[in-house]
């Protein structure tokens, strides 16, 4: 292993936080940069030192590792890019043949982290969620925004440590999971009200909401066990004062047939990307109703 430390170059999530404790295994890691795609889709270039994992390939960097079908890039690069069900798995792979007994030691972490990055939740996972499950919901997707990029760095450090129940019992993260789980009632409340539907379609604008309404309204999959029969959420978020953000993800409990398009490559159009049954893109406040209008029209299923 090279004596020059390292930087990763990541979004936040679970799979983010799974990949730099596995990176920390095997590479001399000195510091960790969370980043905004935005960032990376204004030129935000990297350094030789850096290893991006789990966002689009950024320019200049040592080593790059994602899964995102819609990342894929033509151009040679050192690292890893292939089909699975989370970036930490594509860094496991890499690194395995040399440092599989140093890595093996998070294999439960690991199989946990396929599990919350491909959404393969049964429904008491999103109605009561444990472990792993619960800790991936108290991740903020903008770290540096909300000022919890020690946090993330805390996470870090306790799951290079132990299981998920050492995290679970550090003050801070007792304190989130905690608040998390007694908002799940209200959260359910919330959704319920603010959610609207057309068709096979919920949309959920909180634009007008109130940061704590926002925060009871964000959980992804519980709208799913909410309402019967949706197949797609389309959620509208303000990122900051000039950006807004739309995601869209599909019901991980509909039948594979109904999904009709690649989410990830679809959303390419508007500038975004992501995985076959969940994405998202950003863009100025005023595009983001026609925005919206068109990915609803062509996700839409119409019946007679």
């Amino acid at each position: 292993m090279s004596k020059i430390l390292k930087r990763i170059v990541t979004n936040s999530d679970l799979d983010a936080i799974t990949s730099c404790v596995l990176l920390r295994a095997v590479e001399p890691i000195g510091d960790v940069k969370f980043i905004d795609l935005d960032e990376i889709r204004k030129g935000w270039k990297g350094e030789e030192t850096d290893i991006a994992v789990n966002i689009p390939y950024v320019e200049g960097c040592g080593l790059w590792f994602d899964h995102h079908d819609s990342n894929v890039i033509t151009r040679p690069f050192a690292g890893r890019h292939e089909s699975a069900p989370s970036a930490a798995r594509v860094v496991y792979r890499f690194y395995a043949p040399a440092y599989g007994p140093i890595l093996d030691r998070y294999d439960e972490l690991l199989r946990e982290t396929d599990k919350v990055d491909s959404a393969a939740f049964a429904r008491d996972d999103i109605l009561d969620p444990r472990r792993y499950v619960l800790i991936s919901h108290l991740i903020s997707s903008q770290p540096v925004m909300d000022g919890t990029v020690e946090d993330n760095l805390l996470l870090i450090r306790l799951l290079s440590e132990g299981p998920a129940e050492h995290a679970l019992a550090h003050p801070t993260f007792a304190r989130k999971a905690e608040a998390f789980l007694a908002n799940l009632e209200m959260s359910k409340a919330a959704i319920l009200q603010r959610m609207m539907r057309e068709g096979n379609i919920l949309i959920m604008d909180q634009r007008d909401l109130t940061e704590q309404e926002r925060d009871l309204c964000n959980n992804k999959f519980l709208p799913y066990v909410l309402f019967d029969g949706a197949d797609v959420l389309v959620r509208v978020k303000p990122l900051e004062a000039n950006r807004t953000i739309v995601t869209v993800g599909f019901n991980i409990f509909s039948p594979d047939q109904r999904l009709r398009t690649h989410i990830g490559n679809f959303l390419k159009q508007f500038g975004g990307g992501g995985h076959p049954k969940a994405g998202g893109c950003s863009m100025p406040p005023p595009a983001v109703d026609e925005t919206v209008r068109k990915i609803v029209d062509a996700l839409l299923i119409r019946t007679p």
